[in-house]
């Protein structure tokens, strides 16, 4: 096991600055997520990290080590990708093998390693087949298994589970967390995906525009999104952004105008804005609640009928797109008109320029 530290770590190619000075430490033995949108550089801190391409500044350490300039074979890293990168002429137990021969590793030593990395994964059973000969999943258990093989201090996994169909994916996420359980390894999980990174991340480090907006646990995020964008991009269903302006704001409260005859209130400290201020709401569809009257009046569009719950979608009278999470067995349909509302502790404001609006102090009792 190892910690990881990335140093100021910036890489430019061109005129075009892909990573934007990347300071992040990441604890021995944790599980980190790095998750973003396409073209945030997510893919190119997992190549840096892994020594395939080098930082334009910036230092990283692996193990207290400076291993900034060092080729791959030297970090003690190992690697899955997600196209799995088997060897399609040699059975299961040469591939796991092939990186140990190139460490000089004995035949008995090797075998070993093999059989103790087959038990973990499951896969006693396939070590003699061809990778053809194997499913989606199991060709990606024999990829995690040829990393395991090596003990390595740090493991990187690259988008692994997006050439699994949706079922397979749950499963092996699952796996992927009781591996990390078992081996106790320093993990490195970079997705798009943020259900893969709630679902598996001890701590998430949501990157957009090469920058880091958020580090911290999965409820951490969920809950308190430092910035629009992390608000918006954790969670399924995503949480609701509507545009707003300041009507009025204290230390204790901000009321927003949504439209020109709805007001909702939000218990943060408005101390900072102004009324007329343009402001953005934010507030999780599990937190919406369908009242009789007295909180936003919408019109429901479409209904998401998920069994246990249904995701009801509608639009204020000033056209914003609203969804609230209700019961599975809701008599609600299209076209009904409805009122919404939230706690005022459970709704978000983000400043003009994105940042999350602290929340007020509660009273001393």
């Amino acid at each position: 096991m190892a910690e990881v530290s990335l140093q100021a770590i910036t890489r430019r190619f061109g005129p075009t600055d892909v990573l934007r000075g990347i300071d992040l430490e990441i604890a021995e033995g944790s599980f980190t997520v790095i998750v973003g949108p396409s073209g945030c550089g997510k893919s190119t801190l997992l190549r840096i990290l892994a020594g395939l391409d080098t930082p334009t500044s910036g230092r990283l350490r692996i193990g207290g080590r400076d291993v900034t300039g060092l080729e791959p074979a030297e970090r003690r890293i190992a690697m899955v990708f997600q196209n799995y990168s088997l060897y399609p002429h040699m059975s299961v137990r040469e591939n796991m093998a092939f990186p140990l021969r190139s460490l000089g590793m004995g035949r008995t030593e090797r075998a070993a390693a093999i059989d103790r990395a087959a038990d973990i994964l499951r896969i006693g059973d396939l070590l003699d087949r061809k990778p053809a000969q194997l499913s989606g999943g199991q060709r990606q258990r024999v990829a995690i298994g040829r990393a395991i093989v090596r003990e390595p201090s740090v493991f990187l996994f690259d988008e692994p589970l997006s050439n699994l169909d949706a079922a397979l994916r749950g499963q092996m996420r699952v796996e992927l967390a009781e591996l990390h359980r078992q081996l106790g390894t320093t993990m490195i999980y970079v997705t798009h995906d943020q259900v893969e990174a709630m679902t598996m991340a001890e701590r998430i480090v949501v990157l957009n525009g090469g920058r880091v907006e958020q580090v911290g646990a999965p409820m951490e995020l969920y809950r308190s999104p430092a910035t629009r964008f992390v608000a918006g991009f954790i969670g399924q269903p995503s949480m609701n952004l509507l545009p707003a302006t300041v009507d009025r704001a204290d230390a204790l409260r901000v009321v927003a105008r949504i439209g020109p005859d709805q007001r909702i209130e939000a218990a943060i400290d408005g101390r900072s804005l102004a009324p007329g201020d343009a402001i953005s709401v934010g507030i999780r569809p599990d937190d919406l609640a369908v009242v009789a009257q007295t909180g936003l009046s919408v019109r429901l569009s479409v209904l998401e009928r998920l069994g246990a719950q249904t995701v009801v979608h509608a639009r204020t009278d000033s056209g914003a797109a609203l969804s609230a999470v209700v019961a599975g067995d809701t008599d609600l349909a299209p076209g009904d008109r409805v009122d919404m509302l939230a706690r005022p502790d459970r709704v978000h404001v983000f400043a003009g320029d994105g940042q999350a609006l602290p929340r007020a102090a509660q009273p001393a009792l």
